[in-house]
């Protein structure tokens, strides 16, 4: 067994291309981590979803548009801010 311990800042993240037009991955806010996840092309709808677990609870933020990992990556720290500033 290995543990590892890294230090990681804010904006970091892992979104990956899993297919044309569909990503998926994480972002490191000041918050927490994000769960983010977008999909959209010329046979399926356009959406995106940020999932953000704090204090116990799942709070979850969908859109009807793909955004980019550039775009994923704003939204959820947007998000993650939001969710703390109304607890």
């Amino acid at each position: 067994m290995y543990d590892v311990s890294m230090s990681i800042g804010s904006g970091f993240g892992r979104i990956s291309r899993q297919r044309e037009g569909w990503l998926d991955g994480e972002v490191v806010t000041p918050h927490g981590i994000v769960s983010v996840f977008a999909q959209g092309d010329s046979t399926h709808d356009h959406y995106s979803r940020l999932d953000f677990a704090y204090a116990g609870r799942l709070y979850i933020r969908s859109f009807n548009k793909r955004y980019s990992p550039r775009g994923l990556v704003t939204k959820a720290k947007q998000f993650s801010r939001e969710v703390i500033e109304h607890i």
